[in-house]
């Protein structure tokens, strides 16, 4: 009936249901066969392919990135906002490359695999290996947490903030993202690691229902920094109106500063709503499991389910560069130019090309007049 269910829902939700664990102190011939049965069907060892290739492609599309986020091309692009992408990158290179050897290594061992009994794997051990992949999706939320902070001392403090060391904050901010998200991964890792065996070793070791409240919070997290990044465009603008339209009284300093704002912004609302929207679809295939569950089936129908929603990460790795990189202008032409073996150049940007001009030979006094004249006019604009 409709009040079973509803009830069945609440218990799924109940704080007590989210933290029981599932690992097992003792494991019998059943046990075993359950946890082979588990690990080397045929859906299983398919996904482990599909999870090769996706991870390895977003090995791939993050090291491409960084470089370009290194490249002269990138130079135009605020150091704050290479530095931040680039540590972005870092954690989905962390998460890909363990989910590629996971995936990797089961798929060798489960098909060399001789005796039952050696599918079931101790806790502690999956926690452990399964600890990078935690650092990374808790170091890709505080690190969008930081921008979020970032980015309201630089719209707030426009007028000051370049010259008084936006660097210095960056890096300061990347510090505690990392520090924060290790914290939080080795607080998640004592508590998950419970003493006993799993029949399969997941991302969320031997509590996977609290899977479902942890990106239940990012999620939330993610549409609040969503929303208030929205909140900072709006603000941005409205200063970009009052200084340069109404009062017409600011320096080439303050003109920058909100233009950049108004720029990094751009770039970092679509790669939040990328990475709010996989956590959406995560957070909706946990619970439909959760709701659909049934006792010990449970225990082989979640191993490629769980699987599957891994795929979100690198997904994410990269969907995140392809929309960072598609979405802005500015990121493209870096692209472009520290890839251009990935760019096919149309026919209007070769018209465009033009050969440049024939250097001919100047009097070196008109020439220095001109340059006074040049940098007199630049000291003139910066003073206004």
């Amino acid at each position: 009936s409709n009040w079973h269910l509803l009830e069945a829902s609440l218990t799924m939700f109940s704080i007590n249901g989210m933290f029981d664990s599932i690992a097992i102190s003792n494991y019998t011939d059943a046990d075993c066969e359950l946890s082979y049965n588990a690990a080397t069907n045929a859906l299983m060892q398919t996904l482990r392919v599909v999870h090769i290739f996706f991870t390895c492609s977003g090995l791939l599309a993050c090291s491409l990135f960084i470089y370009v986020l290194q490249h002269r091309s990138s130079s135009n692009l605020h150091i704050n906002l290479r530095l931040s992408l680039t540590s972005l990158s870092i954690a989905a290179i962390i998460a890909c490359a363990q989910l590629l050897f996971t995936a990797f290594y089961s798929f060798i061992r489960t098909n060399s695999m001789d005796d039952r009994c050696n599918a079931i794997i101790d806790a502690k051990t999956c926690a452990v290996i399964r600890w990078p992949v935690v650092l990374a999706i808790y170091s890709t939320l505080a690190g969008i947490i930081c921008l979020a902070i970032e980015r309201t001392l630089a719209t707030f403090r426009y007028r000051t903030y370049e010259t008084h060391g936006s660097r210095r904050v960056s890096l300061l901010l990347i510090l505690a993202q990392w520090v924060i998200s290790l914290a939080i991964s080795f607080t998640s890792l004592f508590l998950r690691a419970a003493d006993g065996y799993l029949h399969y070793c997941t991302v969320y070791i031997s509590h996977p229902k609290s899977a479902i409240l942890s990106l239940s919070i990012m999620t939330i997290l993610e549409v609040f920094v969503l929303i208030f990044f929205a909140s900072l465009l709006q603000i941005n603008r409205r200063n970009q109106v009052r200084e340069f339209v109404n009062c017409a009284r600011h320096t080439l300093t303050e003109r920058y500063q909100l233009l950049e704002n108004v720029r990094m912004i751009h770039i970092l609302i679509p790669s939040v709503m990328v990475h709010a929207f996989l956590s959406i679809v995560g957070l909706g295939a946990l619970l439909c499991f959760a709701l659909l569950e049934d006792g010990k089936d449970s225990i082989t129908s979640f191993a490629p389910y769980s699987e599957l929603v891994l795929l979100i990460v690198p997904l994410y790795s990269i969907i995140f560069i392809l929309v960072a990189v598609g979405w802005n202008k500015p990121l493209r032409n870096a692209a472009r130019c520290a890839l251009p073996c990935l760019f096919a150049s149309s026919e209007e940007e070769q018209a465009m090309r033009v050969e440049p001009p024939l250097l001919t030979s100047r009097d070196s006094a008109e020439m220095q007049q001109e340059s006074d004249r040049h940098f007199g006019l630049l000291v003139k604009m910066w003073n206004k």
